[in-house]
């Protein structure tokens, strides 16, 4: 990749290193928005204005790569996904939402629940190494994990009292599982997929489901060496709790306290 490479725009000159911190700096910022409180929303900066202000660098390529999404160094295929996982943590730290928030998660869930995940032309698969072929259609699970993560949140917003028996909250875990379980093993993938499985992981109730969430962090953590897997999976568990004492299930994802449990 050609380092003096960039792209202008109307104030600023970005190059490919530049991207690839602020793209950084926009995942951290998204997934970590799940561990605020209340009061930080006084000093914190909302999603919809961060992701207005920086959209023009996250959507317009550096390079011309045959799928734009190809420029995104940490995100990948995944930055729609995570715009919107990140103003469905905004609206969670709001909760009770009130008449303006449930119009907006209103928007969101539509956004989340008919999101066309990117798909690998055929051009790619036919021109890359097998390998590389493999790692970009992992981006493109991811982007569709994400996006039916957040559908199980919102849903959860709009309708607190809910059970996460309901079809479509499951359907949305089995569809994760199943997307997972299609990401090549040590995929880097994987290092953004923690904000996904806490969502899902809270509204698994098979222990089929929630072996294999186990089964992911336990393999995420020992390949990337990261505490922060296995202080979710201790969340996980602290949901479900056991058949003598049921935890919150996915209950404990609306608390104000959750950002005390679990750092994402």
């Amino acid at each position: 990749m050609n380092a003096n490479k960039s792209v202008q725009f109307t104030k600023f000159v970005i190059d490919d290193s530049e991207r690839t911190v602020l793209e950084s700096f926009i995942y951290n910022y998204s997934v970590n928005l799940l561990n605020c409180d209340k009061n930080s929303l006084r000093i914190m900066t909302s999603p919809f204005d961060v992701y207005d202000e920086f959209k023009q660098y996250l959507y317009s390529p550096l390079y011309n790569c045959i799928t734009p999404w190809m420029n995104n160094p940490v995100m990948g295929a995944a930055v729609s996904g995570y715009e919107i996982a990140a103003k469905t943590s905004w609206l969670r730290v709001q909760f009770p939402l009130n008449s303006k928030n449930i119009k907006t998660a209103r928007y969101l869930y539509k956004m989340a629940k008919y999101q066309v995940s990117p798909l690998l032309p055929i051009e790619v698969k036919q021109s890359q190494p097998a390998k590389v072929v493999q790692r970009l259609q992992d981006s493109c699970l991811v982007n569709r994990i994400v996006s039916n993560s957040c559908v199980i949140l919102l849903l959860k917003l709009l309708n607190p009292e809910m059970s996460q028996d309901e079809t479509e909250v499951q359907k949305c875990v089995d569809l994760i599982c199943q997307d997972l379980h299609k990401i090549s093993y040590r995929s880097p993938c994987s290092l953004i997929c923690t904000w996904p499985i806490l969502i899902a992981g809270a509204a698994a109730i098979t222990q089929v489901q929630k072996d294999y969430f186990i089964e992911n962090l336990d393999t995420f953590g020992e390949t990337y060496r990261l505490k922060n897997m296995s202080t979710i999976g201790k969340f996980l568990k602290e949901s479900w709790g056991t058949d003598e004492n049921p935890g919150l299930g996915w209950d404990i994802l609306l608390h104000d306290d959750l950002s005390k449990h679990v750092f994402v």
